[in-house]
């Protein structure tokens, strides 16, 4: 499965275009929400630094929680796969998790992709995602990529912005 910010991007500009084009007024409820969730998410490039990513993961009874903060990209991607890699034999009493992405400051395709292996990696092993926990601005450039709509068709997740 593989996402694409670009193409998400491109979708968001055109569909603005549209707007623009008809008689839609630019002060249209839906012209604004749609020139909201292109901010957002030209917001998370602006706003980019060195990347870093934490991981912390807390095992309460039979509910893993995994809280991923920092930055989700193609620099750190792999730090993510690698605690997948480190950890899963460590799941074998695990029979839900929750995803807490509250505290992630950016992401792109590469890391979304990483996130999308670990839902998989549960999910082969019968583990219920019970929520993923985000921002209500990250939940909007996720939404803008159908990744909410993806993970809903596979039963993967109930998303909660925070």
């Amino acid at each position: 499965m593989f996402f694409s910010v670009s193409n998400a991007y491109e979708k968001k500009r055109k569909e603005l275009n549209k707007f623009a084009t008809l008689s839609t007024p630019l002060t249209s409820e839906e012209t604004i929400h749609c020139s909201k969730q292109l901010d957002h998410f030209i917001n998370h490039y602006q706003n980019r630094k060195i990347s870093k990513l934490n991981i912390h993961g807390s095992l309460e009874g039979y509910t893993l929680t995994l809280q991923i903060e920092g930055d989700l990209d193609m620099v750190t991607s792999e730090v993510l796969s690698s605690y997948i890699e480190t950890n899963k034999h460590k799941w074998k009493s695990v029979q839900e998790l929750n995803i807490d992405l509250g505290k992630l400051n950016f992401f792109d395709t590469s890391g979304i992709h990483s996130l999308i292996l670990l839902i998989l990696e549960v999910r082969d092993r019968n583990i219920s995602i019970e929520k993923i926990c985000t921002t209500k601005t990250s939940f909007e450039v996720l939404n803008l990529m159908g990744i909410p709509n993806a993970l809903k068709e596979i039963n993967c997740g109930n998303f909660i912005a925070i």
